[in-house]
């Protein structure tokens, strides 16, 4: 508070405080209230980290927090959340309250010189597959909120009215499934918020399952930019739409002669760049170059261990985000190494890693 109000006082007002959950004395959540109620230093925008879990999202709206991270924080994740807040700041100021929305790691406003298509709510766990999926979406005209989980999915809806749902089906804390169950229940009556499943299994019986567990349509990962076009055009009424190519859902396979990296493919979902727009595929490639050699060490950690979930988890995620960057042989070396997960037997899985 000394700090903020110093050089608030001094014409140099910090424009953004990180403020750790947990401290002695003064809280994270108090001083988040703290700072709001003082006039002078009101306006600067607060990050809030924590190892409690999400449940304080609403708590942290209301004492004036954006955004929400869960430690530990990823160096991608707070990036993301910073430029995101400091990026928009005017935009931010001009678009209504949230009501306890975080816009971390995107919340974006449609793309510049786009119709306005509708807003979208995001549902993905890893952070290089929501990048793209956003980039994507904003291509479109759509206006994107993105959440880490189902939990935050169902929190979310509890808020805002979606007009569409992109839902992964496999994540921490509430998978796909379980929270549109929860959707549902809530629903009852109610108006019917369209949720399309996304995942990176197309097998036989995924679309089955996905609409038994109340989704009304299916998309596999990695995500093509037509596919996504054609499946929210089903569900999200749009004016002046010029007609789409119909492809068939799945994803891209990997043959043995498949080139090690298909630039083609980032390419084609980033779209082209406008003159004094950021480099967003630049970006992404650096968010996809910062995080795998993580993913890398966390699953080869898991293989020692001999923890074969945490394998799964980790080569699933390490799967989908390699699809979506055109990485076809590692995309199909992950599904491997998932597969050698899900069955329990890791005896191969050192020899896929290197």
């Amino acid at each position: 508070m000394d700090l903020l109000l110093a050089a608030a006082e001094s014409g140099e007002a910090y424009d953004l405080a990180v403020l750790d959950m947990q401290m002695p004395d003064m809280d994270g959540l108090q001083l988040a209230r703290a700072i709001s109620a003082e006039p002078a230093i009101s306006s600067t925008r607060l990050v809030l980290l924590t190892s409690i879990g999400i449940n304080i999202n609403e708590t942290a709206r209301m004492a004036g927090v954006e955004v929400v991270l869960n430690k530990p924080v990823r160096q991608s994740q707070l990036h993301d959340a910073f430029a995101t807040m400091l990026g928009t700041t005017a935009e931010a100021e001009a678009r209504p309250s949230r009501r306890g929305v975080r816009p971390a790691p995107h919340a974006t406003p449609a793309a510049e010189g786009q119709a306005y298509r509708g807003h979208v709510l995001l549902v993905e766990y890893y952070p290089v597959n929501q990048m793209v999926a956003t980039r994507m979406l904003e291509r479109s005209g759509y206006q994107v909120d993105a959440v880490n989980n189902g939990r935050e999915a169902v929190e979310a809806l509890s808020n805002i009215p979606y007009g569409a749902v992109l839902m992964d089906v496999q994540m921490p804390e509430m998978d796909g499934y379980e929270a549109t169950a929860e959707i549902r229940r809530r629903e009852g009556s109610g108006p019917h918020t369209p949720i399309i499943a996304m995942t990176a299994d197309a097998m036989q019986g995924d679309r089955e399952r996905a609409l038994a567990a109340g989704m009304d349509d299916y998309i596999a990962k990695p995500v093509k930019y037509e596919d996504l076009e054609a499946v929210l055009e089903r569900w999200i009424p749009h004016l002046e739409q010029e007609p789409l190519e119909q492809r068939s859902d799945g994803a891209a396979g990997a043959d043995e002669e498949a080139p090690a990296l298909d630039l083609s493919v980032l390419e084609s979902r980033c779209g082209p760049q406008r003159d004094g727009e950021p480099d967003k595929l630049a970006r992404i490639v650096g968010l996809f170059i910062d995080d795998v050699p993580l993913r890398l060490e966390e699953l080869r950690y898991a293989v020692e261990r001999g923890e074969a979930q945490k394998v799964e988890e980790t080569a699933h995620m390490l799967k989908g985000g390699s699809g979506y960057m055109g990485a076809v042989q590692m995309a199909k070396i992950c599904a491997g190494i998932q597969g050698l997960g899900a069955s329990g037997e890791l005896s191969h899985a050192p020899e896929l890693l290197d």
